[in-house]
């Protein structure tokens, strides 16, 4: 599965870069491991991440198939915790 994370919602206390290159990677990967692979273009919010996520851990768990995961996304750190940043993050 590969969740790119490539545009970031321009808000005024959310001005993040875009990720370049992101989905372009993901459909590499993708296509690399051909017929069981997905990529979610339209996943980028953090719930539909989750959504996304869990509806293929369950599937992966039902079928009782690793799942591989590649997302990519910008990311922060604050304190000593890092953080993933999704679409609509601020």
């Amino acid at each position: 599965l590969a969740l790119p994370v490539s545009e970031y919602h321009k808000s005024r206390d959310s001005r993040w870069p875009p990720n370049p290159w992101a989905e372009a990677d993901a459909r590499g990967l993708r296509d690399r491991f051909g017929g069981e692979s997905a990529q979610a273009f339209q996943n980028q919010e953090k719930a539909a991440i989750v959504r996304e996520l869990a509806s293929f851990v369950k599937r992966a768990d039902d079928e009782k198939k690793p799942l591989v995961v590649y997302l990519t996304a910008l990311g922060t750190v604050s304190g000593d915790t890092p953080y993933l940043l999704p679409a609509d993050a601020r």
